[in-house]
């Protein structure tokens, strides 16, 4: 159960950064700043896998091994699913 709670915390994490990154896009691409809005983007989506994986790992490493994979197989079904819908709605994903 540890493995799930984890998992869910740092989806919920994640799409927080998310829906915070897509308005300082938003923000960049008004202001005619396209640097900085790849910038941005770039960052965010490396930090957010990032932030998941660590998360992962860290369950596996401090308690138990399954908990681990459940967190694993879980964050790994849910960007599966979120990728999936991006592709499905050409990459305009509402914010959160």
């Amino acid at each position: 159960m540890l493995g799930y709670a984890v998992a869910a915390v740092a989806w919920i994490a994640q799409r927080l950064t998310l829906a915070y990154t897509n308005t300082r896009i938003a923000r960049s691409l008004e202001a005619g700043n396209r640097r900085d809005a790849f910038r941005t983007k770039a960052i965010s989506s490396m930090g957010r896998v990032w932030l998941v994986s660590v998360a992962a790992l860290l369950v596996g490493l401090f308690a138990d091994r399954e908990d681990g994979l459940a967190a694993a197989l879980l964050l790994t079904a849910l960007f599966t699913i979120q990728l999936f819908s991006q592709a499905l709605t050409g990459g305009s994903e509402a914010s959160a």
